[in-house]
């Protein structure tokens, strides 16, 4: 998060774009209040320091359910929830639940667990270990 480059979302190099305007950064600067005394802090890359644009820095937060969240974070903020190996199809339930599924990224090693998840995620766009590109 700290090496992730902030500027305008045309140029490749930008990890980390603007947010859309004022009300959607409150939003997003509401909700990581909320996390902040709710949820255990992960990860904070440093404040932006753009002086144009409406930037949020990049955070991940740990959640206790995938449930509690409530809808739909655009942004910057990293939601982890873990669970252990024999509760994978209740978290599977539970994000088909929240009725988003533009993208799902897994990481994993074992393609037993691929497998199940490219079969019952909910969700336009799968990833399987994916990176980013080196630099």
């Amino acid at each position: 998060m700290a090496r992730a480059r902030r500027g305008r979302p045309a140029l490749l190099a930008t990890d980390v774009g603007p947010i859309i305007d004022d009300a959607a950064k409150a939003g997003l600067e509401a909700h990581i209040a909320r996390l902040e005394k709710s949820a255990k802090l992960v990860a904070r890359a440093p404040a932006p320091n753009a002086p144009d644009g409406h930037f949020v820095a990049p955070v991940a937060f740990e959640i206790g359910s995938i449930a509690s969240l409530g809808r739909e974070v655009f942004g910057p903020v990293l939601h982890v929830v873990r669970f252990r190996g024999g509760e994978l199809a209740k978290v599977v339930a539970d994000i088909n639940a929240t009725g988003y599924g533009l993208t799902f990224g897994i990481h994993s090693r074992l393609d037993s667990t691929i497998d199940y998840l490219v079969e019952r995620v909910h969700a336009g766009n799968i990833y399987v270990n994916r990176t980013s590109s080196a630099r």
